[in-house]
């Protein structure tokens, strides 16, 4: 399960990179797009923190050892 700070991040990330999209300013659109990636990073990191494996129930394995 999505933690719900992790949850609402990636609902700003989404809302602020339709925003960039949608601007009519380069500077406006340059503004969102950079929030847009500052809430995906955080929600990236959220779930990484999470740290475990849905499906397994474990923490993934290291890159390579699978």
């Amino acid at each position: 399960m999505i933690d719900p700070e992790t949850e609402h991040l990636m609902t700003r990330a989404k809302e602020e990179a339709v925003l960039a999209i949608q601007a009519r300013h380069p500077a406006a659109a340059r503004a969102h797009h950079g929030l847009a990636v500052r809430y995906s990073t955080k929600a990236v990191i959220g779930l990484v923190e999470e740290g475990s494996d849905p499906v397994e129930g474990r923490l993934p394995a290291p890159a390579g050892t699978v």
